[in-house]
């Protein structure tokens, strides 16, 4: 059988192309609404677990501020002193800031006290 005597396929109008993928979206939409459903149900408990109640929130900060305290008092041994030869921001100006009644660090800016207190430590480490 030659090329020429097979049958032709009409091209298809606009219209029927059209249907046709209508109708694919939909067969498709419909064998994939079950999973689709139960995903989004998942990722919406996933969702709500990740959302903490007010205690949880709370006993995570307190969590986070006993580690941060623990962090810092390790940072102020005289072993970690010792061992790395410096001293970090938080051990050099916590007491003073705590001692002034502040609650937070006020970043890393050098104001008058932190220029004072980095010259007295030139001194010390310069005398070692």
């Amino acid at each position: 059988m030659s090329v020429d005597l097979l049958p032709k396929k009409s091209p298809l109008s606009d219209n029927e192309k059209h249907a046709r993928h209508s109708e694919a979206q939909r067969r498709y939409r419909e064998r994939n609404l079950e999973s689709t459903r139960a995903k989004a149900r998942e990722r919406m408990q996933r969702q709500r677990s990740k959302i903490l109640s007010p205690e949880q929130r709370q006993d995570k900060a307190e969590k986070r501020r006993e580690k941060d305290a623990d962090f810092r008092q390790l940072q102020r041994s005289r072993k970690f002193v010792a061992k790395y030869g410096y001293a970090t921001f938080i051990d050099l100006y916590l007491p003073e800031f705590e001692a002034q009644g502040k609650k937070h660090l006020p970043g890393l800016r050098l104001d008058a006290l932190a220029r004072k207190r980095s010259k007295e430590l030139e001194t010390h480490w310069s005398e070692m």
